[in-house]
């Protein structure tokens, strides 16, 4: 991506004087065909003033900065891959989040939240400013939802709240700043982490179903997958180029993902989560390392599948009381 873009691209979500009095703090997304999740480019620099004389492709320099985003009732928390460290940023306005159920994703310099037991807001917190805008409500109203941004678009798909699990599903079009109710998914489930490749949306067990099932995003249809899991428990779905897995708290599954057989490769961990796991954003790969924000133990974990190794980085982030 040139400089140049990178300017164009500034300037779609940011003002003027935002640009020039903030060269410091002001982001930029950029988002990969590839359906990595997000990247981020800070820009870099000192007041505008004190640097007039230097030409504005002169002041800036780019660089990538990956973070998972954490929303609690009063502060957006971001996991910067890079450096492994926490920064914390207060909102404008208290939300009433639960922060173990609620997804927290990002796209074009906003974090986009939903699904919290006590209310079907959906809204978007400024990256740089806190500052929280409401948007269209869910049409039905859940939690523990799997949530994925894949293209332009939000997938919200199952989900579960006090009268069960759910398996109703809509996308959120910012086309339209509407949710779209689309078909329901084959089998109800909670707590499933969705991985998208090829046009393909796939939900992997979770709490209640051992089922494995994908959407097709072109002609916004179910299928079933002839596999399914040993266990009916939490889930996060992961894609590679030529495998499907299913991670769960014991170890994870995998299969060939163009063809699928009845069946799962099962490879157990040589260590315990001790806890339910899943990931309430989308979960980012880099070098072999998978980050994930583990909901029920307040953490992001970077695990890789390959060493078989995992690395804590607790969120010190308190959620709201039930």
């Amino acid at each position: 991506m040139n400089s140049n873009r990178a300017v164009l691209e500034v300037l779609k979500w940011c003002s003027a004087s935002d640009l020039l009095l903030n060269l410091s703090q002001v982001c930029l997304f950029y988002s990969s065909l590839s359906n990595q999740p997000e990247v981020w480019f800070e820009l870099l620099g000192a007041d505008y003033s004190s640097h007039s004389d230097l030409s504005p492709k002169q002041q800036y320099r780019f660089v990538a900065t990956q973070y998972i985003p954490v929303v609690s009732s009063d502060s957006l928390r971001k996991f910067y891959v890079h450096t492994q460290s926490w920064q914390s940023l207060p909102l404008s306005e208290t939300v009433r989040v639960h922060r173990f159920m609620c997804t927290a994703l990002t796209r074009l310099g906003q974090v986009f939240v939903t699904g919290t037991p006590s209310t079907p807001d959906t809204f978007q917190i400024h990256s740089i400013s806190g500052l929280v805008t409401f948007l269209d409500s869910l049409i039905t109203h859940r939690n523990s939802m799997g949530v994925i941004r894949y293209q332009d678009d939000i997938y919200a798909l199952a989900g579960y709240s006090g009268s069960g699990y759910h398996n109703e599903c809509e996308v959120y079009m910012y086309k339209t700043a509407k949710w779209r109710k689309l078909p329901n998914c084959l089998n109800a489930r909670s707590a499933a982490t969705p991985a998208a490749h090829n046009a393909k949306i796939y939900l992997l067990g979770g709490c209640g179903t051992i089922t494995a099932e994908y959407l097709h995003t072109t002609t916004e249809t179910f299928h079933l997958l002839p596999m399914e899991l040993p266990d009916c428990y939490c889930t996060i779905a992961l894609c590679t180029d030529t495998e499907l897995r299913a991670v769960q708290e014991l170890g994870f599954y995998s299969c060939n993902i163009e063809n699928p057989p009845n069946y799962w490769e099962i490879t157990r961990f040589p260590f315990d989560f001790g806890i339910a796991f899943w990931s309430d954003c989308p979960v980012f790969c880099s070098n072999g390392d998978y980050y994930i924000h583990q909901n029920y133990r307040s953490r992001v974990i970077v695990l890789n599948l390959q060493k078989m190794t995992f690395t804590e980085f607790p969120t010190n982030v308190q959620p709201l009381e039930s």
